[in-house]
């Protein structure tokens, strides 16, 4: 074999998996010769395993028109519907061949019957069942793999659970079944049931020890090498061949091509051995050995919390003189001179907003000088150099980004922009794209490293902020045209762009129904809007459960974490909850003045493709100005900052939360 061959994704296909489809793919190809057979699989969904996956039985039998019917609502798979497998919605003799590959255990045993007949029903050559059979030992199987991914704490597999709570179907009652039917038919079994326990066991052993790869591997060992071999009793499945329209003869006399010319393995030594080594592998002591200091650092930091906790009364019953000796450390020039700077800041706001009153008063209330305010605010706003990387704003620190990675894109190394660009944007060719409130620009120079070939235009009301965005593409070697634009009040060319962004950009929008119907309309066929927002309560009004759980968790805090890093000699004792809103509107008018309202408006004229809410209702504030203490190269900190990561997602999945921000993607809809 040439070693620089690239593998065959199908190897890395699950064992039972590729078994299963293995010889249904065998016995279709024996069966139709040359021909490229309409082939129906019922029950066949299965996540994408690869780029261009298009189903299972389209990976394995590649050459056949291959239709998947499944109870499964979510799309995806080429040829694929969604519909009951007991009532299948085709004529009678629709189909060359149908299968259902391990589907049957899944169906109610009162309904069995019925859907075996609906298969025979709807095939006019035959008909190929796979599923694992009821004996004492095969039970004990599913029931020892199902309670050893309960001891390791592991979501449980659907599949196992319905086993043992339908129960595996029984041969004889299959039997039965297909006599009624009257109708030829050959059953035969496949896979041992030691076998398919060992891989189990070492799979979910990897699973669980975060090494989710080795279990792919071992996958491909046992296909490549095993898989055909793999029948010597006691076995864990059964396979039916039945006869819808072939030849009694050629029924009886099939033998199973997937298998030919190949002995069966007669103890299976060489998978237990090398199920055996890996496990040891990965359970090695260095394995041991972190996994234990992983579980000692958690335990350091669950004993500093219930201490906190303990102290609390105490802390609060001093808190006054705390704060008296807090006052004498913070009375020296340099806060002075702070107070006097914030001071100042406030009377000339203040007085922006009174010359901002007369002259709207005397102009009828149109744009005022609070919209000057707010695009300078801005153009200092976009220069990430200056915003980020002082470790104030919550999403400076790797464990945030992983976790809203995560919640966005399922994979913590793959960020929003990375995600929606491969799957959106890498694939259209030349695409022309609209970037709204662009800011300092990262946003397009990171689109343009996913698809060169892209041609973007970017918008953001900030002259400065256009200026500092135009200066960094240039500097980066980037071509994008920046443009100054009130996105409150601009009219978008009809029809003109296959993608438009707009990342934290529609929560500063007061006119959201114009700009919406305006994108729907520059959006041409096909086009998607992607965006990525605060849609929290508007001008971040929140609520007061909201504050309460931000406080709670942060009286729980050591104070080396509750450090203020814009001032390290103060403490974030509290979170005060939200500012007034007449200070909202003196500092950024625009800032959430809709962003409750953005999601409703949206569902209007667009179809959402996907959402995904990824947090920050608890992070965003408990976080602010103080990330920067959560140091990324202290394990301890690590392990503090994930724990408040899961604690906001259970919130939030519980319900006693909503998702402050999120991301979607969403079309036009007709109209």
């Amino acid at each position: 074999m040439n070693a620089t061959a690239p593998a065959d994704p199908r190897y890395f296909a699950s064992f039972d998996v590729f078994e299963r489809y293995g010889i249904a793919a065998s016995l279709v190809r024996t069966l139709a010769a040359d021909a490229a057979p309409l082939v129906l699989d019922v029950g066949g969904f299965s996540e994408p395993l690869w780029d261009g996956f298009p189903s299972l039985v389209g990976a394995f039998l590649p050459e056949a028109r291959s239709y998947v019917l499944d109870p499964e609502k979510r799309s995806g798979l080429v040829n694929y519907a969604a519909g009951s497998a007991i009532d299948l919605p085709f004529a009678d003799r629709a189909f060359d061949f149908v299968l259902a590959q391990d589907t049957l255990e899944h169906i109610r045993p009162n309904q069995r019957r019925g859907f075996l007949r609906e298969m025979a029903r709807v095939c006019r050559r035959a008909v190929l069942l796979s599923f694992p059979f009821f004996t004492p030992l095969n039970q004990a199987c599913d029931r020892l793999i199902q309670s050893l991914i309960r001891v390791r704490r592991k979501p449980e597999l659907k599949a196992l659970t319905e086993h043992l709570e339908l129960g595996l179907p029984r041969l004889d009652q299959v039997r039965e079944w297909i006599a009624e039917l009257g109708l030829p038919a050959q059953l035969w079994t496949h896979g041992n049931a030691f076998v398919w326990l060992h891989m189990m066991a070492a799979k979910n052993h990897f699973w669980a020890q975060g090494a989710p790869e080795l279990g792919r591997e071992l996958d491909y060992v046992f296909n490549a090498g095993f898989a055909a071999q793999d029948y010597q009793e006691p076995c864990y499945r059964c396979y039916v061949l039945l006869g819808a329209g072939e030849p009694p003869q050629t029924v009886l006399a099939y033998q199973d091509a997937f298998r030919a010319g190949q002995k069966p393995a007669p103890e299976a030594e060489i998978i237990h051995s090398l199920c055996q080594l890996l496990v040891g592998m990965v359970g090695s002591h260095e394995a041991e050995r972190r996994l234990g200091h992983g579980n000692n650092l958690l335990e350091e930091l669950s004993r500093q919390l219930v201490h906190v906790q303990t102290l609390l009364e105490s802390r609060l019953a001093d808190s006054e003189n705390r704060l008296t000796e807090t006052k004498g450390r913070l009375a020296d020039n340099r806060l002075a001179e702070t107070e006097s700077r914030l001071a100042d800041r406030e009377n000339r706001l203040a007085q922006a907003g009174a010359q901002m009153g007369a002259w709207e008063a005397e102009n009828g209330g149109l744009r005022d000088r609070v919209t000057e305010v707010s695009k300078q605010l801005w153009a200092k706003e976009a220069d990430e150099r200056l915003r980020y990387g002082k470790g104030f704003h919550w999403v400076e620190s790797p464990i945030v980004a992983e976790y809203m990675n995560r919640n966005i894109s399922g994979d913590p190394a793959v960020n929003w922009v990375a995600y929606s660009a491969r799957k959106y944007l890498a694939p259209r060719r030349g695409p022309r794209v609209l970037s709204l409130g662009c800011g300092g620009g990262a946003l397009e120079r990171d689109l343009l490293v996913h698809q060169p070939e892209a041609s973007i235009l970017a918008l953001d009301f900030s002259p400065g902020a256009i200026e500092l965005a135009a200066a960094h593409a240039g500097e980066a070697g980037r071509r994008i045209d920046y443009r100054v634009a009130d996105l409150n009040q601009e009219s978008l060319e009809e029809r003109a762009f296959d993608i438009v962004y707009a990342s934290s950009a529609l929560h500063h929008i007061a006119g959201l129904e114009r700009l919406l119907e305006q994108i729907r309309r520059a959006l041409r066929p096909g086009g998607v809007l992607i965006v990525n927002d605060y849609v929290g309560p508007n001008q971040l009004q929140w609520t007061p459960q909201q504050v309460r759980i931000i406080n709670e968790v942060l009286e729980l805090l050591p104070d080396r974490y509750r450090r203020r890093v814009s001032d390290p000699n103060l403490f974030k004792r509290e979170f005060p909850g939200p500012s007034p809103v007449e200070e909202m509107n003196r500092h950024d008018p625009s800032e959430a003045v809709r962003s409750a309202e953005m999601l409703p408006l949206v569902g209007r004229l667009f179809r959402l493709l996907e959402i995904k809410p990824f947090g920050g209702t608890l992070l965003h504030m408990l976080l602010q100005d103080i990330i920067g203490n959560f140091r990324p190269d202290d394990e301890r900190d690590n392990c503090a900052l994930r724990l408040i990561c899961y604690l906001e997602w259970k919130l939030i999945e519980e319900g006693r939360l909503p998702s402050d921000f999120v991301y979607f993607a969403a079309e036009p809809l007709p109209g």
